[in-house]
């Protein structure tokens, strides 16, 4: 298996020793392809550690400010936060927006994390997004 495959396979099996592994002794530009997918099966599955690791990564990479990781979006253009939201995983929400994800990216299909997450079949996930979307201040734009 290659090295960008094993990170992958750690993240979505939440083995968080074989990720920390692979980020310390791989060269940057074999998993740098793979840090996207891996975080999005880490926020799919709920694998808080793993996702955190992955993130404190990408700082080191990218800079503290950076958004780079945390906001990537896959071929569907979901972000971790759409998988996240989908799936329910309250620590893991917490997480990706303490990170900086933009609940207003949006999907292939025009849809946000919060929307998104109204189509799960996760009956706690849904209702979640519907606390979240009812929780929000209203904004007034003025002309």
């Amino acid at each position: 298996m290659h090295i960008a495959e094993n990170l992958i396979s750690a993240a979505k099996n939440a083995q968080l020793a074989q990720v920390n592994a692979i980020l310390k002794f791989s060269l940057v530009e074999t998993i740098k392809p793979s840090l996207t997918e891996a975080l999005s099966w880490a926020a799919h599955n709920g694998c808080v550690a793993v996702a955190e690791v992955l993130l404190q990564f990408d700082k080191k990479l990218h800079g503290q400010e950076s958004r780079h990781l945390v906001n990537a979006q896959d071929p569907h253009k979901n972000t971790a936060l759409h998988w996240a939201r989908y799936n329910g995983h309250t620590t893991m929400i917490q997480l990706l927006i303490d990170y900086g994800a933009d609940e207003t990216l949006e999907n292939i299909n025009a849809l946000t994390p919060l929307q998104f997450a109204r189509s799960s079949t996760n009956a706690d996930a849904r209702a979640l997004a519907e606390k979240d979307e009812n929780s929000r201040p209203l904004t007034l734009t003025l002309f």
